[in-house]
C-alpha cells in the first residue's frame, strides 16, 4: 500500500489552504463557534482524511487524542467516518462538542434574530453613529490619530501616517478604500485609483504624496496623547 501522503496533490492542495488561511470565517465557519490558536487548516486534514479512506474502509476509525480546534474531529464527520476525539481542555471539549451537535437551520436563523434585536435595543445607542444620511450605522472600527496644531495658522492638523487608511474589504480585488482627510478629520470611501481626491465633508483636496502600501503592511498609528477616534462605522 503507497504512504497515505503520497496521494495528495500538494500542488492542488496548496491554494485551498493559502485561501482558507487567508479568511478562516468565509471558508469555515465553525471556527467562529470557539477560537483556538493552534487550529489547522480543514482543507489540509480533509485531504488526508480522504488519501487514508483506502485504509479505513474494513471498519476503521480516527482517533484524536488532542483534538484542540476539532478540525480533524470535524473534517472526518464531514466524510461521514467513525471518530473519536478528546481534550483536557474544558474550553476545547465545549467547543467541539457544539460545533458537532446537530441544528435545525431556522431554528438557529431565529434565536440569532433575537439574539440580535435583544442587542440592538440595549446597546445601539452605545456602538452606532449618525451618517450624513441621518440613519444609524454600527461602529465598527476605532483609529487613535494624533492631533497637531499648524505652526502658521494655528488650524488643527490630523496626522494621519497616510491617505489610504485601510482597504474597504478583504476582496482579492478592492477598488474602493478608506482615505483620512488632514484637515478635518472625517474619512471617506473613494475609489483606490482616484486622481483628484477631495474630502466629502470640507472639500480638502486630500494629499497623494504617499504610496499606497502594500498589503500587510499598513501604517502604525500612533497612541500619543492629543489623539482623537474616527469611526468607519457611519460611512457604510
Amino acid at each position: 500500500m503507497a504512504p497515505i501522503l503520497s496521494k495528495i496533490s500538494w500542488t492542488d492542495l496548496a491554494p485551498k489552504i493559502r485561501a482558507e488561511t487567508k479568511n478562516r470565517e468565509c471558508h469555515q465557519p465553525l471556527v467562529s463557534t470557539y477560537r483556538w490558536w493552534a487550529r489547522r487548516p480543514h482543507a489540509l486534514m480533509g485531504a488526508i482524511l480522504e488519501a487514508a479512506s483506502e485504509s479505513l474502509q474494513n471498519g476503521g476509525g480516527i482517533a484524536d487524542p488532542f483534538s484542540g480546534g476539532g478540525t480533524v474531529a470535524i473534517e472526518a464527520v464531514r466524510r461521514s467516518l467513525t471518530v473519536y476525539a478528546q481534550d483536557v481542555n474544558p474550553w476545547a471539549t465545549w467547543g467541539l462538542r457544539t460545533s458537532l451537535t446537530r441544528v435545525d437551520p431556522d431554528e438557529l436563523a431565529a434565536a440569532g434574530d433575537l439574539l440580535l434585536s435583544h442587542l440592538r435595543a440595549r446597546f445601539d445607542t452605545r456602538y452606532s453613529v449618525a451618517a450624513s444620511s441621518g440613519a444609524r450605522r454600527s461602529h465598527v472600527h476605532t483609529f487613535r490619530v494624533r492631533t497637531l496644531l499648524c505652526s502658521v495658522c494655528g488650524s488643527k492638523v490630523w496626522m494621519f501616517p497616510y491617505p489610504l487608511i485601510t482597504l474597504a474589504s478583504r476582496a482579492k480585488i478592492e477598488k474602493e478604500g478608506f482615505f483620512g482627510c488632514r484637515a478635518c478629520g472625517s474619512v471617506n470611501r473613494q475609489t483606490l485609483n482616484c486622481k483628484n481626491r477631495r474630502c466629502s465633508v470640507c472639500i480638502t483636496m486630500i494629499e497623494v504624496r504617499y504610496q499606497i502600501p502594500a498589503l500587510g503592511a499598513w501604517p502604525r498609528f500612533s497612541r500619543r496623547p492629543g489623539r482623537m477616534s474616527v469611526a468607519l462605522g457611519q460611512l457604510f
